[in-house]
């Protein structure tokens, strides 16, 4: 399985990890050395072109087993419509102070919580959502209050 994979950007994703690359060697030598060196990862991630807050907590949690919680797409649907809040209107920042402060946890929780929710999001609660088979639908606010629980593959 291909760690990279095309998504119709493919070219600008190559020129944007070149960069980041790039950086981490000239600077650093290595991903390891820039974690064991860096006083400020985060920033010197965002510095990068192209790298945002997704991308610079994704490398933070996962690369360098910092614990930063991931805000993606997938993390506001699946809160969203657990809980029935619109957590679209609060701020990257916002919303990951909000879980972090909740969950309290290390880089394996994070790194474990984030991938529950990619797969969660990617199996049942997709943009068209399907709540039928969903292993949370009975405590799930959108599903109780929506007719999509007779929704089929």
């Amino acid at each position: 399985m291909p760690l990279i994979k095309p998504s119709g950007f493919y070219k600008q994703k190559a020129e944007r990890l070149h960069a980041l690359a790039s950086y981490l060697i000239l600077n650093y030598g290595s991903l390891q050395g820039f974690f064991k060196k860096s006083k400020n990862p985060r920033g010197e991630l965002l510095a990068v072109k192209g790298i945002g807050r997704e991308t610079a907590d994704s490398i933070l949690l996962y690369a360098g087993n910092l614990p930063v919680f991931v805000v993606d797409a997938y993390t506001r649907r699946i809160l969203g419509r657990f809980f029935g809040k619109d957590y679209s209107k609060l701020s990257y920042d916002a919303l990951q102070a909000m879980l972090q402060n909740e969950l309290k946890g290390s880089a394996l929780l994070y790194q474990d919580f984030h991938a529950q929710i990619v797969e969660l999001a990617k199996h049942y609660c997709r943009k068209q959502p399907l709540c039928s088979n969903c292993p949370l639908v009975s405590n799930c606010a959108f599903a109780s209050t929506s007719k999509t629980n007779n929704n089929k593959e």
